[in-house]
């Protein structure tokens, strides 16, 4: 599907056909879609954007909303939507994101609303505070549910916790097999009606516009080899804090579309493992026993990984021609460290010492890091039921003003795939940067 925002006019697209997603934004919103994802691509468009402001208005002056724009617009990139954008004040501060993003498979007939609902009332990075409001929806574009909950984020070092409101639209377009999910979200409890009613009196304008038809002389490769880093890059003019009197009290890292992402707190991933679980299986009612056995061996590896002291798993759905392109992602804290050493060189050393080959790597927003891989023989008890080598690559991070340490720990069974899988592997580490 294309991944773009266009203002011209066209006929309903059928179901064979490639569309984006248009709104008629007005001067409410700020469409903040990128192409390629890159920093330069990011600057141009917030450089357009913030000439749409009077510049006496802005609390902040003009560099700082350019920035804040270029930033938000590269933060959302990375989780995949079709559609991004954000409202904000006349004096430059934000009011609420927004962000499209399509879910199905050619082929597959989608679940319908009520079958997709459970989905829609459960949000993977946060926990949902009192009663939803659910109520079915008719838009021109098609059949849709609307949820509005208040949400508690919590903080991945566990410092605190955010409160954030969202209204949700899963949206049904009639004639295609695809299911479209609007999420606006935003933390001015304040404007919860003003913001709402944006929401809903933006949600009728949506429409699909065809791609206009690309010959096949044309038209150039598109999908990436299979391993390949994510499409969704590192931030490449990322700022690096070098000096941090108190700890960060968060962290961020960038995946690839397409990996589920599973809190490890006992008070939250119940709700996201069956959240997974209702995704791997929706639409399909005659397997129980295998839903049932993914939930019972999700738990069996996520209780695990919180004892070892992990905070959360991210799990890839990717696919390559029907092929799952199996991979995973733990994200784990010693909050003791490692005893001896206040610096990567001091691990990579007594890695090295013990006969585990370490090094230091430079991530780029992250700090030093001490890098390990290895390829061990598979354990189907430990690993639900793999029966093949899998390799491990692990960045050792310490984290800034503290005594503790966050790891990154990759794994694949992919064997054919190993060298590109360690690349990909290798790219997310990257993003890595503290709050």
């Amino acid at each position: 599907m294309e991944q773009q925002h266009q203002q011209s006019a066209g006929s309903f697209p059928g179901p064979e056909d490639d569309y984006v997603v248009d709104f008629d934004f007005g001067g409410d919103w700020l469409g903040l879609t990128l192409q390629e994802g890159t920093r330069a691509e990011a600057r141009e468009l917030a450089a357009h954007l913030v000439g749409q402001f009077n510049p006496l208005n802005l609390v902040g002056g003009r560099a700082a909303l350019q920035k804040d724009l270029e930033e938000r617009a590269l933060s959302v990139f990375e989780s995949g939507p079709v559609l991004a954008a954000a409202a904000y004040t006349e004096g430059g501060a934000l009011l609420a994101d927004l962000a499209v993003f399509a879910y199905g498979e050619d082929g597959v007939q989608r679940p319908s609303p009520q079958e997709y609902l459970p989905q829609l009332l459960k949000w993977p990075y946060a926990e949902v505070k009192g009663e939803p409001q659910v109520s079915d929806v008719r838009l021109p574009i098609g059949t849709a549910v609307r949820v509005q909950a208040m949400l508690i984020e919590k903080r991945r070092f566990g410092w605190g916790k955010k409160l954030s409101e969202s209204v949700q639209y899963g949206v049904w377009p009639d004639g295609l097999e695809e299911i479209l999910v609007v999420e606006a979200r935003w933390l001015n409890f304040e404007r919860t009606e003003e913001l709402t009613e944006l929401v809903d009196r933006l949600m009728p304008t949506m429409r699909l516009l065809p791609v206009p038809a690309v010959s096949a002389e044309a038209a150039e490769p598109t999908e990436p080899a299979p391993g390949a880093p994510p499409t969704h890059p590192a931030r490449p003019d990322m700022p690096l804090q070098t000096e941090w009197d108190t700890p960060p009290s968060d962290y961020t890292i960038f995946v690839p579309a397409g990996w589920f992402q599973l809190h490890l707190d006992p008070d939250e991933r119940d709700r996201g493992i069956a959240a997974l679980a209702d995704r791997q299986f929706a639409g399909i009612d005659n397997a129980p026993v295998l839903k049932e056995r993914l939930m019972r061996d999700l738990q069996k590896q996520a209780k695990a990984a919180h004892r070892q002291g992990g905070l959360e798993l991210y799990i890839s759905l990717l696919t390559v021609e029907g092929l799952p392109l199996a991979s995973s992602l733990l994200v784990s804290l010693l909050p003791d460290g490692w005893p001896g050493c206040t610096t990567a060189y001091d691990l990579a050393r007594r890695l090295s010492d013990t006969g585990r080959p370490a090094e230091v790597r430079k991530l780029e927003a992250g700090g030093d890091a001490v890098r390990t891989e290895k390829t061990e023989a598979p354990d189907p008890e430990r690993q639900m039921g793999n029966t093949l080598a899998t390799t491990t690559v692990a960045y050792h991070v310490p984290v800034p003003a503290s005594k503790q340490w966050l790891t990154l720990t990759f794994s694949t069974p992919m064997e054919g795939l190993a060298p590109k899988m360690v690349e990909l592997f290798d790219t997310v580490a990257g993003t890595l940067h503290w709050e």
